[in-house]
């Protein structure tokens, strides 16, 4: 329970400094909050991890879900953003434009109207995205590729490890509940994925990855990395990262177009062959 109400005091805390109104914790119910800012309007279920839910209480929220109309039109500030960016392309005539790694930080895969606005985009413009991806109740950290109305998933394969997976399996329960909550690791892609975009092949690389040596033997030259440094920041990581992706593009000669969330884009060519600025 002290997790709980530590999870619950916290909550309040970051609803007020961002200007919401918030009731007090309520007692037995099936959620433990409401705020409310302008035009809108939260309730709040806090839980320390999925389990934590029991099966009254998801069916009472649903019949609070099936009574209140939602509006659907909400979203969030950053998946404005990334729409804008991607309109922008098109009207710059743009080939294909890369969104950084989380750019849509939800799952993805479980949003219908993201997906089929995305979809109706890609018929203009191809267009990568970090999201995470929800499968068979396990969290993947993935690259969404979206081309002439379909959609493509690739999955991380190489995790940080204890920033997305703890590896130490006799004591992997007990640092997720100390330090995330009870949160599960997430999990991984087989192999390394690879993609085509217009004749082009590429392989996938997501932040951590393309600092591993073993992506630079593989095949073809090009490679799309996507990353969030936005939480490492201020440091030096985003430039020893960038460091560490030159070294091995100049041994490898690999051109990796390299997209940022809290730092600035660039392109690494360590090979002659260059795909042109479309």
């Amino acid at each position: 329970m002290i997790m709980r109400e530590i999870l619950i005091s916290e909550c309040i805390e970051l609803l007020k400094a961002h200007k919401f109104i918030v009731s007090k914790p309520l007692g037995r119910s099936c959620f433990d909050m409401v705020a409310s800012k302008e035009d809108i309007r939260l309730i709040l279920k806090i839980l320390k991890n999925i389990d934590s839910l029991s099966r009254e209480q998801s069916k009472e929220l649903k019949k609070i879900k099936d009574k209140i109309r939602v509006n659907n039109r909400y979203q969030p500030i950053e998946i404005k953003n990334n729409f804008q960016i991607i309109n922008s392309a098109i009207k710059q005539k743009k080939d294909v434009v890369i969104l950084p790694e989380s750019a849509f930080a939800l799952f993805l895969n479980r949003y219908e109207n993201l997906i089929n606005k995305l979809k109706l985009l890609s018929k203009k413009i191809v267009i990568i995205t970090g999201g995470l991806h929800l499968k068979d109740g396990k969290f993947y950290n993935s690259t969404y590729i979206f081309e002439n109305g379909n959609m493509k998933i690739i999955d991380k394969h190489i995790l940080v490890p204890f920033g997305e997976y703890i590896p130490l399996p006799f004591f992997q329960k007990e640092i997720n509940e100390i330090f995330f909550a009870g949160a599960s690791d997430y999990s991984t892609a087989d192999t390394f994925g690879k993609f085509s975009i217009k004749n082009y092949k590429f392989i996938n690389a997501i932040c951590y990855e393309a600092t591993v040596e073993d992506i630079y033997k593989l095949k073809p030259p090009f490679i799309i990395a996507l990353s969030n440094v936005a939480w490492f920041m201020p440091s030096i990581m985003p430039s020893l990262q960038q460091m560490i992706i030159k070294v091995y593009a100049k041994k490898y000669a690999k051109t990796v177009y390299h997209s940022i969330n809290g730092f600035k884009s660039y392109v690494v060519n360590g090979v002659k062959e260059e795909i042109g600025k479309r």
